[in-house]
């Protein structure tokens, strides 16, 4: 689940927490839909991506790059022709490097000095509500890093998307804190693009793997010894919870956000209008299929 634009993300953790799945099958059974607050407005900052442990506690991504680190093309039009040259993850941050700042020696040590942070929420007393919220991983906060958009507990890790990876944080020592990253694939976000056009959404498939998209931002990734390049093209991946079996499941997508399966093991997630006028619209993602999006197209009317 990303943060919800008409009520406050924390809001809605209800309905992944235990308790919460309890009213929603209440809910089913009446008819109605019930979402109570599990959290305070304001016991997280600007929370993004959210998942469940099958005890109750929560884990939320709380955002410090969105607007400061994270770059926005449309605040930096003059990059555009450079950024859609752009092959590579090298490539991105030699531009990056090089116009950053305007192109001061060094201005861009400046993104490295904002992380993303994951918060665990637990509620010690039993009430329904969470009372204690403790700083469980802080990161991500190199050059080329963009918002931690998308979290999922699955087999005692946390799996977070955050461009340009997909990556594995473990607890080994059992102390809350998630000491341990692995980098399981990388290549994702070659260009600058919009923001908030981030990775979103791991979900576990009904064949066991672990499946996520992103925005338009495109991708250059090598894994287990094949290519898979994608200028210009947002996708949605599948991967293995280890790690192994990568695939680019289909592309062409602009930005896609949660990612669901129907009851008959269907693909479907909300795609982004293109801001012409034209209107958002569900997504049928079928394996190897191609939605038809472009980047370029977005920035017709840039002179």
């Amino acid at each position: 689940m990303s943060s919800s634009r008409s009520a406050h993300p924390l809001m809605l953790l209800a309905l992944l927490a235990p308790l919460g799945l309890d009213l929603l099958s209440a809910a089913e059974a009446s008819g109605k839909l019930i979402v109570s607050e599990v959290a305070p407005t304001g016991m997280v900052g600007s929370v993004v991506g959210i998942t469940s442990r099958p005890d109750g506690r929560l884990y939320v991504t709380n955002t410090t790059r969105r607007t400061q680190a994270a770059i926005d093309i449309r605040k930096v039009p003059d990059w555009l022709v450079d950024s859609l040259a752009c092959t590579s993850i090298d490539d991105k941050r030699a531009l990056i490097h090089r116009r950053y700042g305007d192109g001061a020696k060094d201005a861009w040590k400046k993104l490295e000095t904002f992380k993303e942070r994951i918060y665990a929420l637990d509620d010690s007393d039993g009430d329904g509500k969470a009372d204690r919220c403790t700083i469980a991983f802080d990161g991500f906060g190199t050059d080329i890093n963009g918002v931690a958009a998308g979290i999922l507990w699955h087999q005692d890790a946390l799996y977070v998307t955050c461009y340009p990876s997909l990556y594995k944080l473990t607890d080994p020592d059992g102390d809350g804190l998630f000491d341990q990253t692995e980098e399981l694939v990388t290549g994702m976000g070659i260009h600058i693009g919009y923001g908030g056009h981030d990775m979103h959404g791991p979900t576990l498939g009904v064949d066991g793997r672990i499946y996520w998209s992103m925005g338009d931002k495109g991708f250059n990734i090598t894994k287990e010894g094949r290519n898979h390049y994608g200028p210009g093209l947002g996708a949605v991946f599948r991967i293995e919870a280890d790690g192994s079996h990568f695939e680019v499941f289909c592309d062409g997508v602009r930005n896609p956000f949660e990612l669901a399966f129907d009851a008959h093991g269907n693909l479907i997630a909300p795609d982004h209008d293109g801001d012409f006028g034209d209107q958002e619209g569900l997504r049928f993602l079928v394996q190897g299929s191609d939605s038809g999006w472009r980047a370029h197209w977005q920035y017709r009317s840039a002179r």
